[in-house]
């Protein structure tokens, strides 16, 4: 239902939560026509980067321009209006790509009356000015992979170019003020249409409210934080904060905070530059700028004061987000497994928990997740990890709020893209080049064989598994688990030595030699999916190989710890691990008290 509109009898508001959308623009245009990719029959040119690329990143880099445009349709039938992007809405804020979402963005805008509301992730900006950027594996026709860098950047600068070297400021990544100028009307400025409109930087009041002198204060000139890092001689700069409070609908507040930290780096008090803030997260909120969260705990209170529907988001979690399995995963893959490192930590939460907000979504990780905290006061706090487009298993979250009725979360799925295969024939022009290219490493063209956009995520989740995470973080498999070995029917050959005993037993929990037919790699695969998608991975692992999973760990705990040989521990702990990441809190549909955190119950 749209902002205001009557549903039985009831004032509904509905809102949806898109982060992590990573936009390519894969049919953009340089300006001044440098690079002009892939030229293609239907008349576009397809400028995109490598399938080589996306199977070693977490997110897609071409196949979510279409899921982004599949999502918004659904939601404009839907008439869904309110729509939130909680950062990493471009891929490093190039405007090559700024310029393609603000065209879709404003197409959805103009047709269907939608109103979008975005907070900065730590890819947009990369840094807080603009920065020398580019990629070295943009495609072009022949399936070889190019580097585009920006004129500014060293690779252009150098005297010993590269021969295929483009150069191109379309690809330069944006800081604060380029890429918000850019997007003026997406919730970084006041509107004449919301009610309300406020910075940590206003000096006025909701009482005293009024668009003319929102406007006047709300340069980004005026809205930045003294940051300092922690050297002898601190080096300090002032830093843009985006984050604003709006009301677009009466009696909804939404808070969009600008998470994002990035700390000086120089010596001596000379500034040399700035770091990311990719791993900062709200451990970096809570070190470097705390401004923000007494400014976040005065719009809560100011929310239960005037009796507001306070709605937060951001980009970084603000709960841990693996279902209560950090510490196995630490303690078997090391402490910066899983990239723990941008978990918030025990301080941080208490830090957040104490500014009364009681409801968050963020995204970040590319995972579908609910976690409740509560803190030694008794206050709560629902954590929402919306899923990325960008990555398995695609989907996005909308929030009803009624009148007088609890809210309602519910994940919706975006399974079938119209167009995902649009780029299909590019990557097997790819692979052709690489096959042709004996030193090139290709990669598996069961990919491109993909029915459905949700098919192609889990492949990519599967290739990202084998080719990226099994080799930076599985060093633990060395000399125990072979990768591609049958280890679950090795394991219960073991363990239940005679064979007649063995069928019995199959025979007995409904199951056969084949449902225990999986690899390793099968294994580490279902534990991302259910890692990344939560509840949603349900209906991609088979019944009865979760079965098997579920009744070898009941074997595998049954033998006396001096039994155990390094692959049957090392397997009971991935098992564990695998079988904690299934268990972990309602995180597909459920309703909830929106003043206090409170999850009513499992729709």
């Amino acid at each position: 239902m749209s902002p205001g509109l009557q549903a039985q009898g009831k004032i509904q508001t509905e809102i949806a939560f898109l982060p992590d959308i990573h936009f390519h623009d894969v049919f953009a245009t340089f300006e001044n026509g440098e690079f002009t990719g892939i030229p293609r029959q239907d008349g576009r040119n397809a400028i995109i980067r490598s399938m080589r690329a996306q199977l070693h990143s977490t997110r897609l880099f071409n196949e979510n321009y279409f899921a982004l445009n599949q999502a918004l349709e659904q939601l404009a039938q839907d008439n869904v209006r309110l729509i939130v992007l909680p950062g990493d809405f471009t891929d490093d804020g190039q405007p090559l790509h700024v310029r393609g979402l603000m065209k879709m963005l404003t197409s959805f805008q103009e047709k269907h009356d939608m109103r979008f509301f975005i907070t900065n992730g730590n890819h947009d900006p990369v840094r807080p000015q603009d920065t020398p950027g580019g990629e070295p594996d943009f495609l072009n026709k022949n399936g070889q992979e190019v580097p585009v860098y920006s004129t500014d950047h060293n690779k252009c600068l150098s005297k010993q170019k590269p021969e295929n070297l483009i150069c191109a400021d379309d690809v330069g990544y944006a800081g604060y003020q380029s890429l918000i100028e850019a997007m003026p009307d997406m919730g970084f400025y006041p509107s004449k249409r919301d009610l309300f409109w406020a910075t940590p930087f206003s000096t006025y009041s909701h009482e005293s409210y009024q668009y003319a002198r929102a406007e006047l204060q709300s340069p980004l000139a005026n809205r930045r934080w003294r940051v300092c890092n922690n050297s002898i001689q601190p080096v300090c700069a002032y830093v843009i904060d985006s984050s604003y409070v709006v009301e677009p609908v009466e009696g909804v507040w939404l808070l969009a905070i600008d998470a994002n930290v990035y700390v000086p780096e120089g010596e001596n008090g000379e500034l040399r530059g700035f770091s990311g803030s990719g791993n900062q997260g709200y451990n970096g909120v809570v070190r470097y700028k705390p401004q923000l969260l007494q400014w976040i705990k005065k719009i809560a209170s100011e929310a239960r004061a005037l009796n507001k529907e306070l709605v937060a988001f951001s980009h970084f979690p603000m709960a841990p987000f693996y279902d209560g399995q950090e510490k196995r995963i630490q303690q078997l893959l090391g402490e910066d497994a899983f990239q723990m490192v941008r978990s918030p930590t025990k301080k941080t939460v208490n830090a957040l928990l104490d500014t009364g907000i009681t409801f968050h979504v963020g995204g970040h990780m590319h995972i579908n997740d609910t976690q409740t905290i509560v803190g030694n006061n008794g206050r709560s706090l629902l954590n929402i990890q919306a899923p990325s487009l960008a990555a398995y298993r695609p989907a996005y979250k909308v929030l009803t709020l009624s009148e007088h009725s609890p809210a309602i979360l519910r994940t919706v799925r975006v399974d079938r893209v119209t167009g995902f295969d649009t780029l299909f024939p590019h990557y097997q022009q790819e692979l052709r080049y690489q096959t042709e290219h004996s030193e090139l490493k290709g990669w598996q063209a069961e990919i491109l064989s993909s029915a459905s956009y949700r098919q192609f995520a889990d492949y990519h989740l599967r290739e990202l598994a084998r080719m990226r995470f099994v080799p930076e973080e599985w060093g633990v498999l060395d000399g125990k688990l072979s990768l591609h070995q049958q280890v679950g029917w090795d394991r219960i050959k073991t363990l239940i030595g005679n064979e007649k005993m063995r069928q019995h037993w199959l025979t007995a929990e409904g199951l056969t030699q084949v449902d225990f037919s999986w690899t390793m790699l099968d294994l580490l695969h279902d534990v991302y999916r259910y890692r990344n998608a939560g509840a949603l991975a349900n209906e991609d692992i088979p019944a009865a190989r979760d079965k098997s999973y579920q009744l070898l760990l009941s074997l595998l705990n049954d033998v006396d710890e001096q039994n155990r040989d390094p692959a049957h521990r090392l397997l009971l702990q991935i098992l564990n691990i695998y079988v904690g990441l299934k268990s972990g809190e309602n995180d597909d549909r459920f309703s909830f008290e929106l003043g206090t955190g409170k999850i009513l119950n499992q729709q």
